[in-house]
């Protein structure tokens, strides 16, 4: 599958998220014609589609600042699904992130592909479910470390595990998450390093 939009489908392939932030963020999210019209949704003459936040209101006390979310109009219920992002916001009051959902969160699922918050350097990668799914512990390969006699090299992860318990109802929602490793997978790193 490769779906690459175009400046003239951008508005039509993507739902453009303009309602209230249900996380409480300071910003406000806008329409489609709203987002283009600003120059915070657009396809580059190279063929990239660029999102960004406004940077160059003044802002009030109390005002919101614009920002953008898409999500895609077309569902699917498998694939292999690639984020190839040439650069990333990072910084001081910034949530970032990518991420799958499935129907009726949260017993549908949600993948947390890529995901950082304020400062950080790593990717956060995270899981939110319904109840009775947990991430396995004994599957983390840790850095610099060989797999184990029980382990197959397609069924482990590397990183920091953050959380093992999945259920959205349970640990104010922060699922079983792991922290990646690498400071190429967010913030300055990955821009630095062209994206990933």
């Amino acid at each position: 599958m490769n779906r690459d939009p175009s400046a003239s489908d951008l508005p039509f392939s993507l739902s453009f998220f303009d309602t209230t932030d249900p996380t409480n963020g300071m910003i406000t999210y806008v329409s489609a014609a709203d987002a283009m019209g600003a120059g915070l949704a657009y396809v580059r003459d190279d063929g990239v589609a660029v999102m960004t936040v406004d940077t160059t209101t003044t802002l009030a006390s109390g005002d919101y600042r614009k920002s953008v979310r898409i999500t895609s109009k077309k569902a699917y219920n498998k694939g292999l699904f690639v984020f190839d992002i040439l650069k990333g916001p990072y910084g001081c009051s910034v949530w970032p992130a990518a991420w799958l959902v499935g129907p009726s969160w949260p017993a549908g699922g949600e993948i947390d592909v890529v995901e950082g918050v304020h400062e950080n350097i790593y990717n956060q990668m995270t899981v939110h479910s319904s109840a009775g799914c947990t991430l396995d512990a004994s599957k983390a390969l840790t850095a610099g470390s060989t797999l184990k006699e029980d382990q197959v090299e397609t069924e482990v992860f590397t990183g920091t595990i953050l959380a093992t318990t999945c259920d959205a109802s349970e640990n104010s929602n922060t699922g079983c998450g792991i922290l990646d490793s690498d400071t190429r997978s967010y913030g300055a790193g990955l821009n630095d390093a062209g994206g990933g």
